[in-house]
């Protein structure tokens, strides 16, 4: 099976997101762990960096999170101000 079949066949069993996906097919499938977090999908970007909802792996909890820069990112692994998806008071600790 092909690389572009085989990507094909996990996106359909829902394996992989639409972002992965893109991500794998680029050659980038490394930035998609950073520390515990596995990047689900790129939300957004601004000032601050790139929003991601993320899955973090050993809590098994869907979160999301800015990564800060991508230098940053490269050179340290950060992502700042994970937050559940289902919390609302953590929104409120961020502002």
């Amino acid at each position: 099976m092909g690389g572009s079949r085989l990507i094909g066949e996990l996106l359909a069993r829902g394996s992989l997101t639409p972002y992965q996906a893109s991500c794998v097919r680029e050659g980038r499938a490394a930035e998609l762990l950073i520390g515990n977090y596995l990047l689900l999908s790129e939300i957004g970007a601004g000032g601050m960096g790139v929003v991601f909802k993320a899955l973090h792996q050993r809590m098994d909890r869907v979160v999301i999170g800015t990564v800060r820069s991508l230098l940053e990112r490269a050179d340290r692994g950060i992502i700042g101000g994970m937050c559940p998806i289902d919390g609302l008071a953590c929104r409120r600790k961020t502002r």
